[in-house]
């Protein structure tokens, strides 16, 4: 474990984020079923807590031009790595609105950019996959 992934879970566990029920598992969206969960709303809350996963997040983007993430949990991390290292940012709907613009994805143009995709939390990887392709039909470059 790098020194970095040892403070992000440090900051998790003293934050309250990390919760064990093994008597009684969280399910996820997914339908999977896990003994832990990591709820990270619990650090909107947290500006302490927040700034340590938002300067990890930062220490990854390599040379992404624009950074996004599923609705609707991911929203705020984008938004604020986005602000730190001064980058467009966007998000991604599950699917396109059924109003309005009727669009899926909100936020920056993808066209030809270099992106990152952000996810708040990680279980089977379908919402993240989904807007992978998602942003892949906006001529996003992955």
């Amino acid at each position: 474990m790098t020194q970095l992934s040892h403070t992000v879970a440090q900051t998790l566990l003293q934050a309250g984020a990390v919760v064990l029920r093994p008597d009684a598992p969280f399910t996820f969206a997914s339908g999977m079923r896990s003994p832990i969960y990591c709820d990270n709303r619990v650090l909107l809350g947290n500006l302490q807590a927040r700034r340590v996963v938002v300067q990890a997040f930062a220490q990854h983007i390599g040379q992404a031009e624009v950074l996004a993430g599923p609705a609707t949990g991911a929203i705020p991390w984008v938004a604020w790595v986005s602000e730190l290292c001064g980058l467009p940012m966007a998000y991604v709907r599950s699917e396109a609105k059924a109003h309005g613009r009727g669009q899926q994805i909100e936020g920056a143009d993808l066209a030809g950019r270099r992106l990152l995709l952000l996810e708040d939390t990680v279980s089977t990887g379908a919402s993240v996959l989904k807007a992978a392709e998602a942003v892949r039909s906006a001529s996003a470059r992955l």
